[in-house]
């Protein structure tokens, strides 16, 4: 297993093409973008597609994201926003 880093949209949905063991860890800013950090087998050859929703505090979200869905949270730098991450 190896942890990857992925890049997430800040708001809205974001797809992914992982492979198919694939375990998210956290969430968080990084160099001004949203990163995914996930553990993944580099060995496999099935991928799978899997999508995430982003949303900042006080923004509403559509009703097929599930509270009990969120992967985690990130602040930015100043902590002005916190964005929240949902797999979908």
């Amino acid at each position: 297993m190896t942890i990857f880093k992925y890049d997430l949209h800040p708001s809205g949905v974001t797809t992914l093409r992982v492979p198919g063991v694939f375990v998210p860890l956290s969430v968080g800013f990084q160099h001004g973008g949203l990163k995914l950090w996930a553990y993944v087998s580099e060995d496999q050859k099935v991928f799978q597609d899997v999508k995430f929703f982003s949303a900042q505090t006080g923004l509403s979200f559509p009703d097929h994201v599930r509270a009990d869905s969120c992967i985690g949270r990130a602040m930015t730098g100043e902590g002005d926003y916190v964005v929240h991450v949902f797999r979908i």
